[in-house]
This record gives structure tokens, C-alpha cells and sequence, in this order.
């Protein structure tokens, strides 16, 4: 008998076959009928007596050879393979779909947590077992990817796709203000509270279009006073971008509109020409 090799990859759940085409005897025979032995760090593996043998964990970090011997009654002797390599832990899974957010505030993102997965937000940089991300920056856009975390005997799988996801802003503040009538005096500014507009004596009703810099996490209200400061109308929730309901345009009339959570309120006194 001459020489035997191993064919196949060494990592955990890969199949290594007996190569026995190196083998030859003397003299020729036919009729022989190897026996195959493997072994792990040069110790029989109980039950591994095929031609072939598929790793387990327990051959992680092992050299794994093979012994073929003859049948004894064709041929004589054996012969012993060369070690593989170090049996490396088996590839990772497939990539996972992309993190789904589960909620964000101005300074947190929290991904849908999946089990056995792990977290990037610096494209697979650094990792982390937690879906919670905090210390971003409001207004700001992250790209978040998961995958399958390692094993002991599982290398990680490959990153998922990208979801982006961006952070709260933190501004509640309105972003424009107008009228249907008139015109603001001075013009809107995120800085100015104060404003008045003259409309024509035969307008009798006005109406209020309010925006705000982030229209997913901030709502307006409008109420209307009249001179004395009683409450005319309101609260009235306005949609974003949208004009609201009318309200009267009455000498002294003023329209207080106020950001998500108070803040920031803006009054606009609305003069109808020919009013005392």
C-alpha cells in the first residue's frame, strides 16, 4: 500500500472523503477490502469507520487524519494519511432581512429585536447585542444593519441590507405661518412671536395655515381671542400645511398658535380696515 489523502474542507459540518486512489499493492490485487479508521488529534473517533466522516463540534480545533488498512486476507498493511489543518468552526448562516425600527426620541433608535442577531450602526465596524441605540444626534440619519451572531462552533453570518432610519428632531417649532387674507407684518420668522395684518372691510372671516419643522412628531393649535382676551375659538388642531377652519376677522381679533407641547406661540392680531 502506498499513499491515502483527505478530501474536503475542514470546518464543522463539512464532509472530508477518503482518497484512496494513491494506494497500490504489491503484488496487484482486485479484491482487497480497506478498512477506514478516522481520527482526532491522532485518537480513533468512536463509529467513524466509514469513507467518509462529517465534522462535529467536537472536531473543532482538531487535525483530523485517516488510517486505511487491508482486509488481510487480499492484501497487508496500512497506511496513514496526512492532518488536515485545524477544523475551523462551520460558515456562517445566510444574511438576516434588514432591522425594522421599533421606536425612536431625539437621541435613541430602537430596532425590532430578533433573537441570536446582533446590531451595527458604522456599517459592521463594531457590533453589539443590543437593538437600542442612544447618543445620536437629533435630525440625523443612521443606517443600521443585523446579522446572525457567531458560535462557538458558527462563525457570524454576512450583514444584513441597510434601513435608515432618522432620529427625532427635536423641533417642534412652527417653520411657516399664513393667512388666507392679509399678510403677515413683519414676515414669518422662526425668531418673531409677534405679528399684525390688515384685512379689507368686506373680509369677515379668516383662515390660518401653520407648518412646523417635523410634521411626524409635532401637531399646532390655534385659538382665536377676542379683544377683551376671551376665548372666541379653539383649541383648534390644525394639520400641517393645511388651512384651518374659518375664524371671524374682527377688530382685535388675535390668533395664538402654539408648537407640539407649547412650545413656541406665535400671535397674529388680525386689524379689519374700517374697524375702530
Amino acid at each position: 500500500m502506498a499513499a491515502v489523502g483527505i478530501s474536503g474542507v475542514a470546518k464543522v459540518g463539512q464532509t472530508l472523503t477518503a482518497n484512496v486512489t494513491g494506494i497500490t499493492y504489491t503484488p496487484s490485487t482486485t479484491g482487497n477490502v480497506p478498512i477506514f479508521q478516522w481520527y482526532r488529534n491522532g485518537v480513533a473517533i468512536p463509529n467513524a469507520t466509514g469513507s467518509s466522516y462529517t465534522l462535529t463540534a467536537d472536531d473543532l480545533g482538531a487535525a483530523i487524519t485517516l488510517k486505511v488498512t487491508a482486509d488481510g486476507v487480499h492484501a497487508t498493511g496500512s497506511v496513514t494519511s496526512a492532518a488536515t489543518g485545524a477544523v475551523a468552526p462551520a460558515d456562517g448562516a445566510t444574511a438576516p432581512e434588514a432591522p425594522v425600527e421599533a421606536s425612536k426620541t431625539t437621541t435613541s433608535i430602537t430596532l425590532q429585536a430578533v433573537s441570536g442577531q446582533e446590531y451595527s450602526k458604522d456599517g459592521g465596524v463594531t457590533w453589539q447585542d443590543s437593538p437600542t441605540f442612544s447618543g445620536l444626534t437629533p435630525n440625523t440619519e443612521y443606517t443600521f444593519v443585523t446579522r446572525v451572531k457567531a458560535t462557538a462552533t458558527q462563525n457570524a453570518s454576512a450583514a444584513s441590507a441597510g434601513t435608515t432610519i432618522r432620529t427625532v428632531s427635536g423641533n417642534a417649532d412652527l417653520s411657516g405661518l399664513t393667512l388666507s387674507s392679509g399678510t403677515l407684518s413683519p414676515a414669518f420668522g422662526a425668531g418673531t412671536t409677534n405679528y399684525t395684518s390688515s384685512v379689507s372691510y368686506g373680509v369677515s372671516s379668516t383662515t390660518v395655515t401653520a407648518t412646523v419643522y417635523d410634521s411626524a412628531h409635532a401637531t399646532v393649535t390655534a385659538n382665536v381671542y377676542n379683544s377683551a382676551g376671551t376665548l372666541v375659538k379653539g383649541p383648534i388642531t390644525l394639520t400641517n400645511g393645511v388651512a384651518s377652519d374659518s375664524a371671524a376677522a374682527e377688530r382685535g381679533h388675535q390668533h395664538d398658535l402654539g408648537g407640539c407641547n407649547g412650545a413656541g406661540r406665535h400671535d397674529a392680531n388680525v386689524h379689519r380696515d374700517g374697524d375702530a
